[in-house]
């Protein structure tokens, strides 16, 4: 395998496994392998770079050693007529613990056909607090973006502690990042048995220690899972049999690798920084704006990431979690983990950013990630999304109301659908009137996209952004909550509910209604949706069905 490290000169030639440049160079004879040999090469430089760095390349050692947090390339062969890295969205690949950011190498052939690739290194004498380690974390890939093609997708996905950094750096990053994918969060780690008997690892005698890897190899991965990758299931049993036991034999210097990027003394500071950054981001959870996709191994014996996948749902705004069955804490070097599949089925994967306003991103900073709820262009959901999203609340409606479209052509013609809706020339301002408790707004929302494929900017009550519990508190008061909650469980799942209603809206468009909001969003040219009745005409009384309740 080959890395291309953005700020570093490699004096080797490029016939050397582990050889880094700031240009693109790459071992000649691996340009042309086949995947299978390419396994065995990157296999072979992921022990050669922990291993033998200082012999195949004095440089790369202290690029692996010392030196602060980088970012590096993978560079991995591709087919003929396969889109150029810069024509593909932009991921960036935040490591675990290890921070030698190959722990997912095996994804490297599939993520690479699909995304422009950054991995992220942590040296091994790298000290930085947390804090210190997402600030310079976030100078780089800004960096990155700010020098890369405009308006391209970006991706965080984050991996264990990775998991952790990623939801920082998309506060930190804000609308530079899209959308983040999260693999076995180590959010959880102050709900495992780590911080009580991981110092005590660190303290185990050298000769003791060597052995730690392989002690824990049955917690932190599934072996046989992970010596699949190097089985075809097309050859006769005896070969599957024989590539198998191989695959086992392969996983031992990868095991006894982690003992080299993680020293002692390196896996006592990581760990530290596991505790401050599982500390750090569980109050700001609600500050990740963008779309999550959460990952868990069902089978995860390190952490409990199942039942924290559970938590990040309800505690992120915009969060998904997919459990996978017989999975461990090392899923993506497990056979048959393909995370680019995952996001694709997921509907999580998008090749361009398709703004609310219809415009064009033009740079790093304008693809709308986080600005839910402001009055700024945002990203339409994906087909798939939008059927998720839908299949809750918003079917809810639908059932009760049974909803039918119609509009009037500029010909006075009036038709079945919104086909003569004017949505065409921008800005466009919709007047509407609210049905009791404002049902008519959730399906009307999908219809637009749906058939249309554009999304009104809706202008919403403030009590809907002022937090859970004064939205709760309004919906006593409106009848649509119960007056008093009887356990303390009951007042936690109102407040989850609150904040999931409140994400719902801004996710699909909403702001707070105000005149600012409205001649920012029609200036920018949006299609803005403004009830003039508002809550009053939404809480209708007895006998105002069908009433215009608007003020003046």
């Amino acid at each position: 395998m080959c890395l291309q490290d953005h700020t570093e000169q490699c004096p080797k030639s490029s016939s050397c496994f582990a050889c880094v440049k700031a240009s693109a160079c790459c071992c000649m004879a691996f340009r042309s392998v086949s995947y299978s040999s390419y396994r065995c090469v990157a296999r072979a430089c992921l022990v050669a770079i922990m291993q033998r760095s200082m012999h195949f390349c004095p440089s790369l050692s202290s690029w692996s050693v010392g030196g602060p947090a980088r970012l590096f390339s993978p560079l991995v062969p591709k087919s003929p007529g396969a889109p150029a890295a810069e024509d593909l969205p932009l991921m960036f690949y935040m490591p675990g613990i290890d921070g030698t950011g190959l722990a997912a190498y095996r994804q490297f052939p599939r993520l690479t056909r699909a995304f422009d690739l950054r991995c992220l290194i942590i040296p091994r004498t790298d000290r930085s607090t947390f804090e210190q380690l997402v600030e310079d974390v976030a100078a780089l890939v800004k960096q990155e973006l700010d020098q890369a093609d405009a308006g391209r997708p970006v991706y965080l996905l984050g991996e264990s502690f990775g998991a952790i950094m990623s939801m920082a750096l998309a506060i930190k990053l804000g609308n530079y990042i899209d959308r983040l994918v999260l693999v076995n969060p180590a959010s959880s780690f102050s709900n495992s048995i780590w911080p009580q008997a991981g110092p005590l690892l660190a303290q185990l005698p050298e000769d003791v220690y060597k052995l730690l890897p392989f002690a824990l190899a049955p917690v932190m991965s599934n072996p046989i899972s992970m010596a699949m990758n190097d089985v075809d299931d097309r050859a006769p049993l005896l070969q599957q049999g024989s590539d198998l036991m191989y695959g086992l034999i392969d996983l031992a210097p990868q095991l006894a690798a982690l003992r080299l990027v993680l020293p002692p003394e390196t896996l006592a500071w990581r760990l530290e920084l596991l505790k401050q950054g599982s500390q750090w981001i569980r109050p700001r959870l609600k500050d990740v704006k963008q779309r999550v996709l959460v990952l868990s191994g069902e089978q995860d014996l390190l952490i409990p990431s199942k039942e924290e996948a559970e938590k990040l749902g309800k505690a992120l705004p915009r969060a998904r979690t997919k459990v996978l069955a017989n999975r461990s804490h090392a899923l993506l070097q497990e056979a048959g983990v393909d995370v680019v599949n995952i996001l694709q089925s997921e509907g999580f994967y998008i090749s361009e950013r398709r703004m609310s306003n219809r415009r064009p991103s033009t740079s790093a900073s304008d693809g709308g990630g986080a600005s839910y709820g402001l009055a700024r262009p945002i990203q339409l959901p994906t087909a798939k999304e939008l059927e998720l999203e839908s299949s809750g609340f918003v079917s809810t409606i639908n059932r009760l109301t049974s909803p039918v479209f119609y509009s009037t052509r500029a010909d006075g013609r009036v038709v079945k659908g919104l086909s003569g809706v004017p949505v065409q020339q921008r800005p466009v301002l919709l007047i509407g009137n609210h049905q009791l408790f404002a049902g008519d707004m959730y399906p009307m929302i999908q219809e637009f996209i749906q058939e249309l494929g554009v999304l009104p900017r809706g202008l919403a009550h403030p009590i809907v952004f002022a937090g859970p519990d004064a939205l709760t508190a309004a919906g006593r008061q409106g009848g649509m909550v119960q007056s008093r909650s009887s356990t303390q469980q009951k007042k936690e799942d109102d407040r989850a509910g609150a904040a999931q209603f409140s994400s719902l809206l801004s996710t699909y468009g909403a702001v707070p209604v105000n005149g600012k909001n409205m001649h920012q969003l029609l200036a920018q040219g949006e299609i803005v949706l403004l009830y003039p009745g508002g809550a009053r005409e939404a809480f209708k009384r007895k006998n105002e069905a069908y009433k215009l309740i608007w003020p003046g």
